[in-house]
């Protein structure tokens, strides 16, 4: 028993690394397909309320909802950079605080300049716009 514990283990530890993002790659393979929430806008925090979030597709599309708006855009990925190219938007009006951060959000996505995954299955995206990355979860799916 303690043998196939320990093989367990094992085999659930070579499954996670594979799927580490590298940042060398020359794709972005296990962060497509996942949508991810924004928990801190480069350290300027976030609104409980208005989920912001980023899906990167594997059509070199990428979307998601601001935090008021949905969004959706086109990326190239090489070298391992990110470019996300203009940013379009449904035109909700919502609350200042919520278009504020909405605002930031988009500014932050149209300068990134490096991605990277942390030790605690966290995205971090480094933007030219701020010192400090934006820190992305991924969503829990319901159920």
């Amino acid at each position: 028993m303690k043998a196939f514990l320990l093989s367990l283990l094992a085999a659930s530890a070579m499954i996670l690394i594979s799927c580490k993002y590298d940042a060398n790659s020359s794709d972005l393979g296990s962060l497509k397909g996942t949508s991810w929430v924004l928990e801190d806008l480069a350290g300027l925090g976030v609104i409980d309320t208005a989920e912001s979030t980023l899906v990167i597709g594997d059509d070199n599309r990428v979307s998601g909802y601001g935090a008021c708006n949905r969004w959706f855009s086109s990326y190239e990925f090489s070298n391992g950079k990110l470019r996300i190219h203009q940013i379009g938007a449904t035109k909700r009006l919502c609350p200042p605080e919520m278009m504020d951060q909405e605002k930031r959000f988009f500014d932050a996505l149209s300068k990134v300049r490096e991605v990277r995954m942390d030790e605690h299955g966290r995205l971090l995206i480094y933007s030219e716009s701020y010192e400090q990355p934006l820190v992305f979860r991924p969503k829990r799916q319901a159920g």
